[in-house]
């Protein structure tokens, strides 16, 4: 259902419709394509997608030292994973995870607080998933092995937003914690900080990867695979913020 909603399946779709429908209805058709094209076009600019991850990062910023020192924990959110890697031999994490787990590497190298991963198996449920590792022990291995950092607690049964904080917020409530630095990138921070707060902990968002607001350049108006992905994930997570909305999530 999600992907039926989020570019570019519907815009492809469009397009589709369109020529199947052009020698009945050319008006209809024409007036379809202009709109599938037009809005796929739109959202593959730098300044469109740039922009829409604006929307979701705005008020956020990296944490004080004031904000830092009052913490008690930190807390990585999963950002996904590769399957079956080849060259490791099977599961890790994604380059969004990845880019968190180093963000709250260094962060708790300056702080020394204790680090939560938080990271089920998306999908649970499904046949051959129940076998697949926790993203938290993905990104535990990453920590320990590869970054040096020592990881306190993994949450492990999670496999979405909402159920990070669920589960997390248990978690910690269990050893009396209830300030934390959230890590997680700046377009997610919106909802994760939402659903953190909603479990009872009081969060200082530590958002990453923040957009620059640069001047705008003629490159703004080059159409790029990269803008059409920034505008995706930037929707992605508007719908996710209406779904939790709707579901008294936050």
């Amino acid at each position: 259902m999600r992907s039926l909603l989020l570019p570019p399946l519907p815009q492809l779709l469009g397009m589709v419709l369109a020529w199947l429908c052009w020698r009945r209805w050319p008006g209809l058709s024409r007036v379809l394509l202009a709109v599938s094209f037009g809005s796929l076009l739109l959202l593959s600019l730098p300044l469109v997608g740039s922009g829409l991850l604006a929307t979701l990062e705005r008020g956020y910023a990296p944490p004080s030292a004031a904000q830092i020192a009052s913490a008690e924990a930190i807390v990585i959110l999963g950002g996904g994973r590769i399957s079956d890697s080849v060259e490791y031999g099977g599961d890790i994490v994604s380059n969004y995870a990845l880019a968190r787990l180093r963000y709250g590497a260094r962060l708790q190298r300056a702080t020394g607080l204790p680090v939560v991963v938080s990271g089920g198996v998306v999908g649970s449920g499904v046949t051959g998933e129940e076998s697949r590792q926790p993203e938290a022990q993905l990104m535990a291995d990453v920590l320990v092995n590869d970054l040096g950092i020592e990881v306190a607690w993994q949450e492990s049964r999670s496999r979405n937003t909402a159920e990070n904080a669920r589960y997390t917020a248990e978690l910690l409530r269990q050893h009396r914690i209830d300030r934390v630095l959230l890590v997680t990138h700046g377009w997610h921070m919106k909802r994760a900080e939402g659903v953190f707060t909603a479990a009872g902990l009081m969060v200082i968002p530590a958002p990453m990867s923040l957009v620059e607001s640069d001047a705008v350049s003629l490159s703004d108006f080059v159409a790029s695979p990269k803008a059409l992905v920034a505008s995706y994930y930037a929707l992605h997570e508007w719908l996710g913020i209406w779904v939790y909305w709707w579901q008294g999530l936050l």
